[in-house]
């Protein structure tokens, strides 16, 4: 797994080369990791660059396994800025993962804006966590239209959609 994810680390910086969204300063970027459960969560990594590029690293119980590209539509990156702002993601704790029930998958969302870079790590078994915490991953997913790579919450490894 920690293989697969540095491969992953070092097809997104190959790919943000290539792109252009590395410059002499920071590149704003929103990331979410969707990790694994006990059962076929999909697991995967997206992440949204302030330039309209997606990038898409699918590892398990998803439709398309491996890492492809996408850009968004409209506004979306600013859009989850200004939901990061409105859920209060900058000033939440840096974890939720307290294992108040099992089995639960979990999601770790990363910002790197004009300030700096947030990053907060979610058990989904952890009551504790602030909805506004769930909605923000769930917005993400579908600004990026997730299920395009991932397929339906059901998708089992090798099933084709």
């Amino acid at each position: 797994m920690i293989i697969r994810m540095r491969s992953a680390a070092l097809v997104l910086g190959i790919i943000l080369v290539l792109t252009g969204v590395v410059s002499g300063s920071s590149p704003q970027y929103i990331s979410l990791e969707r990790g694994m459960c006990f059962g076929t969560c999909p697991v995967y990594t997206v992440t949204l660059f302030e330039n309209g590029s997606v990038f898409y690293h699918g590892e398990r119980f998803v439709k398309e396994a491996g890492n492809l590209t996408g850009t968004l539509n409209g506004s979306g990156f600013s859009d989850i800025l200004q939901a990061c702002n409105e859920t209060g993601f900058f000033q939440m704790n840096d974890e939720y993962v307290n294992l108040d029930m099992t089995d639960m998958p979990s999601a770790t969302i990363t910002v790197q804006n004009g300030s700096g870079i947030k990053r907060v790590e979610h058990y989904h078994g952890d009551t504790r966590a602030p909805a506004n915490l769930t909605v923000l991953e769930d917005l993400i997913d579908e600004t990026v239209q997730i299920t395009r790579w991932t397929g339906g919450s059901d998708t089992a490894e090798g099933e084709q959609i």
